[in-house]
């Protein structure tokens, strides 16, 4: 009898994993031991990994697939895999199948936007895409995008709105330019961001005194707790001059019961 025979799995589950193409990583994590022993155990237990599609034969087939114009998803139904199978596959080949064009991009509105000088950011926030979309798009239809624009500036008659505008965000939507570029505009006319909180001027302070310092300095105050008590009991109660004593009468009475208690 094999030792991994003792290792202890869930047989339904791990069928059902490699069923679902499961490699041998996900099923080590399951089990709970090393990558190195999954196929020793599951033979023990009667069950095999199925063969990876990293083949010849599957790369052919990805290659003549990706031909036909069909994209990572397609691929992968056809292979009866997964997606990230086929892109690992197909990064590890060179091959590069055709995406799937996105839904809601008009070609013709991003090529006229690019015409007019519209950034990339601007043209995405237009459509409601990601810039990686616009830029996906402008590769597959042979246009170039404005990456880098002249700085623009406002009119002069959008100065006072701009300098009322409260918001950056409002600034950057009125004026169809991002709110870096809104950033840019303020410090290049010198007026104050409106989102930013006045800066309250520092009041200079005296530097205090050290505690240890002002205690010498003063003489001690008269206490409202102190409880006077005459010379001659505290004498013959701690047997000590009656210097000693008087000091003793100035301190607090809480303090006077801690010494005359021993602590």
């Amino acid at each position: 009898m094999s030792r991994f025979r003792t290792i202890k799995i869930n047989k339904g589950k791990i069928s059902k994993m490699i069923k679902n193409r499961a490699g041998r990583r996900a099923i080590a994590i399951e089990i709970g031991c090393s990558q190195v022993i999954v196929p020793r155990i599951l033979a023990d237990h009667g069950l095999r990994l199925l063969p990876t599609f990293n083949s010849a034969e599957n790369v052919d087939r990805i290659r003549m697939l990706s031909g036909q114009g069909l994209g990572y998803g397609a691929i992968a139904t056809e292979l009866g895999c997964r997606t990230n199978t086929v892109q690992k596959l197909c990064g590890r080949h060179g091959i590069r199948p055709q995406r799937t064009p996105r839904k809601g991009v008009d070609i013709e509105l991003i090529r006229q936007l690019i015409q007019s000088r519209t950034r990339v950011v601007v043209i995405a926030e237009k459509l409601g895409v990601s810039t990686a979309c616009i830029y996906d798009r402008c590769r597959q239809n042979d246009l170039t995008p404005n990456i880098k624009t002249i700085f623009p500036r406002p009119d002069l008659a959008n100065l006072r709105w701009l300098r009322e505008s409260k918001s950056v965000r409002e600034m950057a939507s009125h004026f169809s330019v991002s709110a870096h570029t809104v950033y840019r505009w303020l410090r290049y006319y010198g007026l104050p961001n409106p989102e930013k909180r006045p800066v309250l001027a520092k009041t200079t302070r005296k530097p205090k005194t050290p505690a240890a310092k002002v205690r010498k300095s003063r003489k001690p105050a008269a206490c409202s707790n102190i409880v006077p008590v005459p010379i001659s009991t505290n004498v013959v109660r701690l047997s000590c001059s009656p210097k000693a004593i008087q000091k003793f009468d100035q301190r607090p009475v809480g303090q006077q019961l801690r010494m005359a208690g021993g602590r």
